[in-house]
């Protein structure tokens, strides 16, 4: 069985991690809030989805800017937290204030 991962924020640093994980072979989605974002990853051939249609994942790997866009992609409804498959892992890779 492969890893699946979904990277969540397709910015300077997601863009990147998700390029990089699948150079490494991985079975990678990316996903963005902003189409910009998604078709600039598009262009360089990893397949991406509009935030409604997350896939379920192994891991989902989230790159986001604020905590507050953090909470409101685990917590919004339906977020990862209902979305998420039963032993899913999610990591924040975000380099925001935990309190902001």
């Amino acid at each position: 069985m492969s890893l699946t991962i979904t990277v969540i924020g397709l910015g300077q640093m997601g863009g990147n991690m998700a390029l990089t994980l699948k150079a490494a072979g991985f079975a990678v989605t990316g996903s963005d809030l902003f189409e910009q974002a998604r078709s600039r990853i598009a262009a360089q051939g990893l397949p991406v989805v509009a935030p409604e249609e997350l896939p379920a994942s192994d891991v989902y790997l989230l790159s986001l800017p604020t905590s507050a866009h953090v909470r409101e992609v685990i917590e919004q409804s339906p977020g990862l937290l209902s979305l998420a498959p039963k032993g899913s892992v999610i990591v924040d890779t975000s380099t925001s204030r935990p309190s902001g």
